[in-house]
């Protein structure tokens, strides 16, 4: 079941689609990073205590083998701050407990998707599917086999064919139709 939070009573979290919602009447839809998302999880789910920064470091680094300084936490910590407009001077969410770590000092609730259907809710949805057909746009060129390269080539080929034929030959043999067709069917195997 994918949880989402409600945090300070205005933002909504969904940790799985990594997006923050302003739910108090703007309706700001915030894409967060990966580890930015993770810090805010983290920080979600211990937020009765403070949150070491040797913690914080190996929960969104070393778990995964990637060995960073304190200068990361620090970025990650600032640029989280940003995306939910709050202050380190006078923090809403996220206090730093100085030589210590973090602590996140607003309200969290806890929410199922199952429970709350808001308009809110539908926004991340749409969300959801716009950055999933941002993604798709990568794969919208590998259509019935043919990839870029392939395309890319055989317009060369046609483009090459076509300046040879009008420039030498004062005219044109084989319809551009069917010059693709052949040249497709000829060099289909040098590209597989």
């Amino acid at each position: 079941m994918d949880r989402k939070y409600k945090i300070g009573g205005k933002l909504i979290f969904s940790p799985k689609a990594d997006l923050l919602i302003d739910d108090s009447g703007q309706s700001e839809v915030v894409t967060l990073g990966s580890n930015e998302s993770r810090l805010l999880l983290h920080l979600l789910e211990n937020s009765n205590r403070t949150v070491s920064r040797k913690e914080l470091i190996s929960v969104l680094w070393n778990d995964r083998d990637i060995f960073v300084d304190d200068s990361s936490l620090t970025q990650s910590v600032s640029t989280l701050r940003k995306a939910m407009n709050d202050s380190r001077r006078e923090p809403l969410f996220i206090k730093t407990v100085p030589k210590l770590g973090y602590e996140f000092i607003a309200p969290v609730v806890a929410l199922h998707v199952d429970s709350v259907k808001s308009s809110n809710t539908a926004q991340m949805e749409n969300a959801d599917r716009t950055v999933q057909l941002k993604s798709d746009r990568y794969r919208r060129h590998h259509v019935l086999g043919t990839t870029l390269p392939q395309v890319l080539i055989t317009n060369s080929m046609l483009l090459r064919y076509s300046i040879f034929n009008s420039l030498l030959l004062g005219g044109a043999i084989l319809k551009p139709n069917v010059l693709s067709a052949l040249l497709n069917f000829f060099s289909a195997d040098l590209y597989f």
